[in-house]
């Protein structure tokens, strides 16, 4: 997370914050979802009301070079 771009890490982190899991399931705590965000596929899970970065990775096809 930290070797992207800091333009990158702000929109993720604002993504995240606002909780972009589905409305159905959301009461799985720990459950892994994913987002497409800035070229990176992004897995996160929200546990106690708090969300973790699971792990970032270039998205497929994203045209962006590792």
């Amino acid at each position: 997370f930290e070797s992207l771009p800091e333009r990158s890490r702000g929109v993720i982190t604002e993504v995240l914050s606002q909780d972009p899991r589905p409305a159905v399931g959301r009461e799985e705590e720990g459950r892994i979802h994913g987002a497409g965000l800035c070229g990176m596929e992004v897995k996160f899970r929200v546990e106690a009301g708090i969300c973790h970065l699971v792990s970032v990775e270039l998205a497929e096809g994203s045209g962006l070079k590792a």
